[in-house]
């Protein structure tokens, strides 16, 4: 779930796929998705990811009011034309108009070919839906194309996230990257938060 500091109101939720092996039981997706992408199947496999999150988000009973589904695009998809359409397919399949996609990239995606992607991208959020830098902080981030960047999230990577109480360094680059993204209009999450400590820490930076 993704919720809101400042009220502890539920406002969406991130699709995380696992495997349920026969044999081996649970699989994590750090073992099975560089496999798919390796094998060609990481397309289909997302695909089948954002068809899902829609349909299944559709479903769900909204005390809370309208939520966003959130679904990690790989890297070597960011850039490929057909990506506009392939949402936009899914949204007229089980777009709902209480349940907003949000689709998430990582900094490192946008490296090899920025122009396409932001063209590709650009294109996504006319449709309706939110573009999130899956995370920040640990890839390739390069203000000069920064201030261009069409996202409307920064996430701030876990590995801050969760040593935001007892390393200043972590602690330093949060506020940086709150204060970052808000000077240029972006909501910003911080991923991993497991306590009411770390949760407070972020509530009192505005994230």
């Amino acid at each position: 779930p993704k919720v809101r500091c400042s009220d502890g109101r539920p406002v969406g939720a991130e699709a995380l796929m696992r495997w349920q092996h026969r044999n081996r039981g649970m699989v994590s997706p750090d073992v099975f998705i560089p496999i798919a992408e390796r094998t060609g199947h990481i397309k289909p496999l997302t695909i089948w990811a954002m068809n899902t999150a829609l349909r299944q988000a559709a479903e769900w009973k909204h005390p809370f009011g309208d939520i966003s589904v959130a679904v990690n695009v790989p890297a070597e998809l960011v850039a490929q034309p057909d990506l506009p359409e392939l949402v936009e397919n899914a949204l007229k399949l089980w777009g709902k108009e209480h349940v907003q996609l949000a689709l998430e990239i990582t900094e490192r995606s946008l490296v090899a070919t920025p122009e396409q992607s932001f063209r590709l991208l650009s294109k996504i959020r006319e449709l309706g839906v939110k573009v999130s830098i899956d995370d920040f902080g640990t890839g390739y981030s390069c203000l000069a194309y920064f201030r261009n960047i069409p996202a409307d999230e920064l996430k701030i990577d876990k590995s801050f996230v969760t040593s935001l109480l007892t390393d200043n360094a972590a602690a330093e680059i949060c506020s940086v990257i709150i204060d970052l993204a808000h000077r240029f209009r972006l909501s910003v999450v911080g991923e991993g938060v497991e306590d009411e400590p770390v949760a407070s820490a972020l509530r009192e930076r505005n994230c």
